[in-house]
């Protein structure tokens, strides 16, 4: 499970608090599968874009001296630059974990 600590500013207060963000674990949204993703940065937000590359020969098209394939967006989230940091920091952290992990391994 991830979890995410944020500072929060009190209601009419100067000070901040520390919040721990835990996702509902009773919330269970649709799964989604991709296997390719676009990203998109602009300057007031980031843009991930996660595809299914699963292409039928229809969705292959030559375009001048290449081809190209169409591939059907599943899902495009939009995000602020501080979240789009935060995810890559948490993103490293796990595949930094998961990698460290990997090597004791025979």
């Amino acid at each position: 499970m991830s979890q995410t600590k944020t500072s929060v500013p009190r209601r009419g207060d100067a000070e901040e608090r520390v919040l721990k963000i835990v996702v509902d674990p009773t919330d269970r949204p649709e799964r989604i599968y991709a296997n390719h993703i676009q990203v998109g940065l602009n300057p007031l937000d980031a843009m991930l874009e996660f595809c299914d590359l699963s292409p039928t020969p229809d969705a292959i098209r030559t375009v001048g001296d290449h081809q190209e394939v169409l591939v059907k967006s599943k899902v495009r989230i939009v995000m602020t630059h501080d979240v789009l940091k935060n995810l890559y920091a948490a993103m490293k952290q796990v595949i930094e974990k998961h990698m460290s992990a990997d090597e004791g391994k025979p």
